[in-house]
């Protein structure tokens, strides 16, 4: 009776099991078509083309998900969604083997938002001025020190400077200029100001790795004659974040 319950689960394509025993060990041998599962005392060994196992929970938000061989590399498969969620020997490269198992080749997008920040300060050399004059509007000064900012990483760019003006019906603003399209990259504007900061940085005013530069106009023009503005100084921070 025994063998033909195991014959009538054969012709269904049924899996059935054999128990070899061996000494002390034994061995159990699963079959299913022409996939074959040895399992032993310290492993098990599936055999067939993208052979895998599957753990389907059953609990309240249980996933469906396993680990598979496919094209030469084990993954995790989420059969709910028929989709690898990773490459676990892709995944394994990144890693150095030995020690505390530290992570190599990581990039830029894999790190928190901002996880290492720093400040570049650049203090622009000629910006100490006086007399500049604030009777008339237009370009009253510009720097002649430029240097490049590079806007890979780039997360904030700030302009900083203290002014004063002889006339308080004049306006100043103290900018940082695109050299290549003379856009205003970022500014602080008022009758005058001290360690005034900028809030208005504009990434796509910004040439990549281009030069930039600092200038001073009067947008409103005091009503008196003679009437001038003095700037202490100018400086410029560059806000870099990895991440």
């Amino acid at each position: 009776m025994r063998m033909l319950r195991k014959l009538l689960g054969l012709l269904r394509g049924e899996l059935h099991v054999d128990r070899i025993k061996a000494k002390e060990a034994e061995v159990q041998k699963l079959k299913a078509g022409e996939h074959t599962v040895d399992i032993e005392n310290t492993y098990i060994h599936i055999s067939g083309e993208t052979p895998y196992v599957r753990f389907e929970g059953t609990e309240t938000g249980a996933a469906d998900k396993g680990i598979k061989e496919d094209s030469g590399t084990l993954k995790i498969y989420d059969f709910a969604s028929a989709s690898n969620v990773m490459d676990l020997e892709a995944h394994a490269s990144r890693h150095v083997e030995g020690g505390a198992d530290p992570i190599s080749g990581l990039t830029a997008s894999q790190l928190a938002a901002n996880t290492i920040l720093f400040k570049i300060p650049v203090l622009i050399p000629d910006s100490p001025q006086t007399g500049l004059a604030a009777d008339s509007t237009g370009t009253k000064w510009t720097s002649n020190f430029k240097f490049r900012i590079p806007k890979q990483n780039v997360k904030d760019v700030v302009i900083r400077a203290t002014w004063t003006a002889s006339h308080t019906d004049s306006t100043t603003e103290i900018a940082l200029i695109d050299d290549a399209a003379g856009n205003t990259v970022c500014s602080v504007s008022g009758n005058a100001g001290t360690d005034a900061e900028s809030t208005n940085y504009t990434e796509a005013n910004l040439t990549d790795d281009g030069l930039v530069y600092a200038q001073a106009s009067v947008t409103t023009a005091s009503a008196t004659t003679g009437a001038t503005f003095d700037i202490t100084y100018v400086a410029v921070e560059i806000k870099v974040a990895v991440s």
